[in-house]
This record gives C-alpha cells, sequence and structure tokens, in this order.
C-alpha cells in the first residue's frame, strides 16, 4: 500500500531533523574537541549540542566515527576550496595563494592529522585525502605549464604549509596577518629562479 502524503511528509521531516541533528553535533564536536582534545566525554559533545547521547550514537556509534566525521568533514572543505582556488584563478601561482589564503580563514573549521587530528581510516577520508593530493597536483602542474611555479614542487610541500599557516602559534596576535606575509614569502619562492638554488 502506498504511504500516504502525512506519512511521507512525516518522513521527509525526520529525515531533515535527523541531517540538522548530525550537522549540529559535527559542528559542535569541531569547537569541543579543539578546546577540550580528543579525549573529551561524548556526553559533553552531546549536552553542547542540544542533543541525548542516544542521539549522538545513532549518528556516530563510538568515538573513532565522531573523530573520523570531523576529518571527512574537514576533508572536503579543503578539497573544495582547492577547486574554488583554482577556479577563479588566473595562474597557478595565483591558485596556491588562494589555497593558503582560503585556509587561513577558514582554520577553525579543520581538524586534520597534520594539525593534531585523529588519523585518515574510513574509506571516505582516503579518497578525500587522495583527491586533494591529486587536486594541488594538477595546481602544481598548471603553474609549472604557464610559467609561475618553479619545477620540482610537490603537493606535500604545499599541504605542510597550507598546515602551519592555518595553525596559530601562541603569544603571536593578529595571526591573519602574520600569516598572510609568511604565506607571501613563501609564494615568492615557489617562483622560478635562474640562481642555480636547488630544492631538496
Amino acid at each position: 500500500m502506498p504511504e500516504d502524503g502525512g506519512q511521507r511528509s512525516r518522513l521527509r521531516a525526520e529525515r531533515s531533523d535527523g541531517i540538522q541533528n548530525r550537522q549540529r553535533i559535527l559542528a559542535t564536536a569541531m569547537v569541543v574537541v579543539t578546546r577540550d582534545g580528543l579525549q573529551v566525554p561524548l556526553a559533553t559533545v552531546a549536552a553542547e549540542a542540544g542533543v541525548g547521547i542516544g542521539t549522538l550514537y545513532r549518528h556516530f556509534p563510538n568515538r573513532a566515527a565522531l573523530l573520523d566525521g570531523l576529518v571527512v568533514q574537514s576533508l572536503r572543505l579543503v578539497v573544495d576550496e582547492l577547486r574554488e582556488a583554482a577556479a577563479q584563478a588566473v595562474t597557478g601561482i595565483d591558485a596556491v595563494r588562494g589555497y593558503l589564503f582560503r585556509m587561513i580563514d577558514r582554520r577553525d573549521e579543520l581538524l586534520l592529522p597534520l594539525r593534531g587530528g585523529p588519523a585518515v581510516i574510513s574509506d571516505e577520508a582516503t579518497g578525500l585525502r587522495d583527491e586533494l593530493r591529486q587536486t594541488i597536483e594538477a595546481m602544481l602542474a598548471r603553474g609549472g605549464a604557464d610559467g609561475t611555479i618553479r619545477t620540482g614542487v610537490r603537493a606535500l610541500d604545499l599541504i605542510l604549509m597550507a598546515t602551519m599557516v592555518a595553525q596559530p602559534l601562541p603569544g603571536i596576535t593578529d595571526w591573519d596577518r602574520h600569516a598572510r606575509r609568511a604565506a607571501g614569502i613563501y609564494l615568492a619562492g615557489l617562483a622560478p629562479h635562474d640562481d642555480g638554488l636547488a630544492l631538496l
């Protein structure tokens, strides 16, 4: 027997509530984990998200699942920002600049292994990590082809730099300004050089 209109509406509302609860849990967990560490009690996450612990466990059956959800969310954000930076750039070096500056701007939304986050464990996280690396490699190849990025630069070089400028150091005020200055110096070093300086 087909579902009546009331049943369909109720199911849509339940799905919508479920999506909203999951998003609320992840948003809260990002703040709480960043503040209190990876071992923060899940009950704390649930309480600050305004949901019951049972609701949290329905979406994330254990701590590893919740942390992986944060990693997946972070990697997806980075990939999306990379694509947007590449789409808006005229040259390869412009794309790299956009990537670095976007990571500075979005730093509070990232929980990644190189920033002290949990290791990549799920297939989804692994796939996103590989996509991130491939997107950066394409960005570097673009810069090599248009003459704005020197040869020998690897994807990991950019990933490490993005991690560093997006990780505020204690005791430094106005981090955005200092991070953008550091990124600018790094970008200048990516330009082709004729002084014989070789990359290790």
